[in-house]
């Protein structure tokens, strides 16, 4: 992977944080490699509020052409991005949660149903129940984390 890549990706990651505290009011951080990678992307510093304490969370930025219809409807690379952090999740009994910059939507998160039964979602300007390979996932703007009386702005994991 070149450095223009690692760069987009570490920003990406970076803007997640920032996310993640607002949603969450507890510290996270970027994981660095090594075996902590097999955490997730981002990973909390304190013990996040349930059911953040029991997600593993992946990044993908700075995607072109990238936009909604493909968290709709996704493709064979979204598929397996989902395949590899659902078994990622799965060894490590959590739930997991794909952060998506989308050009013109801002952050766009993708998990399980099961992770929005313990989350006070804000009201949203749209939330979708779709199908991916069979499994039930909920695509949402990342605002729809936000707890009550937080407002959030929505993260572009592609700014900074």
């Amino acid at each position: 992977m070149g450095k223009p890549s690692r760069d987009k990706g570490a920003r990406g990651e970076r803007a997640a944080v920032k996310l993640l505290e607002q949603a969450t009011r507890t510290r996270w951080r970027r994981a660095r490699g090594g075996d902590v990678q097999a955490l997730g992307d981002v990973i909390p510093v304190d013990v996040p509020p349930a059911p953040w304490d029991g997600v593993v969370v992946e990044v993908k930025a700075g995607y072109k052409g990238m936009h909604v219809g493909h968290l709709l409807r996704p493709t064979a690379r979204e598929l397996g991005w989902w395949a590899k952090l659902t078994a990622q999740a799965r060894d490590l009994g959590r739930s997991p949660v794909l952060l998506v910059s989308l050009p013109r939507w801002g952050t766009t998160v993708v998990t399980t149903p099961h992770l929005y039964e313990g989350v006070e979602v804000c009201a949203p300007e749209w939330v979708a129940d779709t199908s991916w390979d069979g499994a039930e996932v909920v695509v949402a703007p990342a605002d729809a984390l936000a707890p009550s009386g937080l407002l959030l702005d929505v993260l572009d994991l592609d700014d900074e």
